[in-house]
């Protein structure tokens, strides 16, 4: 039986717009679309599981808008669904194009300061010889994902294939992904492949110097409490705090970026305030944020996540890419039979002193010297980070257990 591989290295106007407002328009849907599969991701990987979790939402939601322009019927339907196409009221047709947007952003030569930040966006599809594709297919991921669409002999070269790919993940995410596939099934027809790589130096950078040892909480528990390194600044951020929780906006350099803090007031709190969490939050919570000046203790952290999706995404709608009997891929091709056979995301991140790499966080006793409030994070936290332009989430995660 065919099938497809799919995996990720790890996301209406009015007439009368102009052109310039109308693709605005269409980005800003796609962002809310992104955010959207991201909550909705985040919930499902944080449901009954207690440890750290790491995801690229920008990264999925790539992947799967290159499947998504192929998918065609039911399995269409199912996809514009899950992938928060109806929420955002982004219409099919305007998908390809507001990608193409994002993505020529991310173009080098269009960040306004090269040295501020590194944000790199690559997409690669691998054809296999024996599959025959509607060419309009590979014209729309060529132009509107800006992929490097390749025919490959999977039959014969499935071993060099995963080599090259794994040399690819890795070139294209710094290192920080590596060894991204342990096999390829020489039957393979179709492999989408998807890399973010973000590195950002804080606005505010933290002294080294004041680096130290303090106690966090892992997994909100007192018996479960672990000597780490924290990070101490005290500067002005945006800030705002609630009977719930604080949150805490700590921007990186050029300013198109930041990363953005959850902490609830109850050292064991986050699980309750994830269940409650959604995509609208985020810009709920932007919108409260205001300038304060605060003792601010971060813990040092590296998450390394590796999960496979295909049941997350099933269990979120989409079921007919994965059933042979059901999938309609007629955008890609007319070959019936086929299916979706495996989702691989893989992430990781580093957090320290002077910013955050990522591809695809105890309380010390800080001894508040001013009536200045404090960010403690020395208790399980929830973060994402953001391209402020638009309110894309390129990644998000929560910090359990260091």
């Amino acid at each position: 039986m065919d099938g497809f591989f799919f995996m990720l290295a790890l996301y209406v106007f009015n007439v009368g717009f102009s052109t310039e407002a109308a693709n605005e328009n269409n980005l800003n849907k796609l962002a809310v679309a992104n955010n959207e599969l991201g909550v909705k991701l985040y919930h499902r990987l944080t449901e009954n599981n207690a440890e750290n979790v790491f995801i690229s939402p920008i990264s999925l939601s790539t992947a799967f808008g290159m499947l998504y322009v192929g998918t065609r019927g039911n399995s269409a339907k199912q996809l514009k669904n899950v992938l928060g196409y109806n929420t955002a009221r982004l219409s099919s047709s305007k998908v390809p194009s507001a990608f193409d947007q994002y993505l020529n952003i991310l173009l080098p030569g269009n960040v306004q300061d090269n040295s501020a930040y590194v944000l790199n966006l690559a997409n690669e599809v691998l054809l296999s010889d024996t599959f025959d594709v509607n060419q309009d297919y590979i014209e729309e991921v060529q132009n509107s994902f800006h992929a490097d669409a390749q025919v490959v002999d999977f039959a014969e070269n499935s071993g060099q294939i995963l080599k090259d790919v794994n040399n690819w993940v890795k070139e294209q995410t710094n290192g920080k992904i590596d060894k991204f596939l342990t096999n390829l099934s020489p039957s393979t027809l179709l492999l989408i492949l998807n890399a973010v790589y973000f590195k950002g130096t804080w606005q505010i950078q933290f002294d080294p110097k004041l680096t130290l040892n303090g106690d966090f909480y892992n997994h909100g528990e007192d018996d479960e409490v672990k000597s780490v390194p924290f990070m101490h600044v005290k500067e002005k951020f945006p800030y705002f705090r609630n009977d719930e929780c604080q949150i805490i906006e700590l921007p990186y350099k050029g300013k198109d970026i930041s990363m953005i803090i959850l902490l609830p007031n109850a050292q064991d709190g986050l699980q309750e305030r994830e269940d409650k969490f959604t995509a609208e939050d985020i810009k709920t919570y932007q919108k409260e944020l205001r300038p304060t000046t605060l003792n601010l203790a971060l813990p040092k952290f590296k998450i390394k996540y590796s999960h496979e999706m295909s049941s997350d995404f099933n269990a979120l709608g989409a079921k007919d890419i994965f059933n042979p009997s059901l999938s309609d891929f007629s955008g890609i091709t007319e070959k019936r039979g086929l299916f979706v056979n495996q989702v691989v995301h893989k992430a990781a991140i580093e957090v320290n002193e002077k910013g955050s790499e990522a591809a695809a966080a105890t309380g010390i006793g800080v001894v508040r010297l001013t009536p200045d409030p404090a960010f403690v994070a020395d208790h399980p936290f929830m973060f994402l980070i953001q391209d402020k332009r638009n309110d894309m989430v390129l990644f998000m995660g929560r910090v359990t257990n260091l």
